[in-house]
């Protein structure tokens, strides 16, 4: 391997290795702070490693939060979601690409200019939109249909 080619290989290591830091950093800070007492993390927020770690905040944070019923009503909402967007992205594709209709070329391009609408845009119309439902209704069915249909495209 000649010279060059060595030292822009180092170039390239170097530069993913200091931005996988950079990336990973925060996630070792949020890890090293869950390890923290209350004191700890108010009195000297810079410091990264806690004096005593508390691992006890762990199981303690899992009993009072239903932490286990939480995680599976988010496992259901994101599997129901991704599988209904699979479902409606794959029925229209088929759709736009072999059944002739009048319209399509504009309904198409329709679909493709929401794209560009940032979905931080979208946040107080769908909170506007879902607010006057009763609660029984927001339950995992009609979130799921919610958000399955403002996620689309994205």
């Amino acid at each position: 391997m000649k010279h060059q080619q060595r030292s822009s290989l180092v170039l390239k290591y170097g530069f993913l290795i200091v931005l996988s830091v950079v990336f990973l950093f925060p996630f070792a800070w949020m890890i090293a702070t869950s390890l923290k007492t209350d004191t700890e993390v108010l009195s000297n927020p810079t410091a990264f490693f806690p004096a005593v770690p508390q691992w006890g905040n762990y199981p303690a944070v899992i009993a009072s939060l239903n932490f286990w019923l939480e995680t599976l009503n988010t496992l259901i909402m994101a599997l129901s979601v991704t599988l209904g967007q699979i479902l409606l992205a794959a029925l229209a594709g088929y759709a736009f690409a072999r059944l002739p209709f009048f319209g399509r070329d504009v309904l198409f391009l329709l679909i493709l200019a929401t794209l560009i609408i940032p979905f931080e845009i979208l946040f107080v119309p769908l909170y506007l939109m879902s607010s006057p439902c009763p609660r029984t209704w927001m339950k995992r069915p009609g979130s799921t249909a919610l958000a399955t249909t403002a996620s689309s495209g994205r």
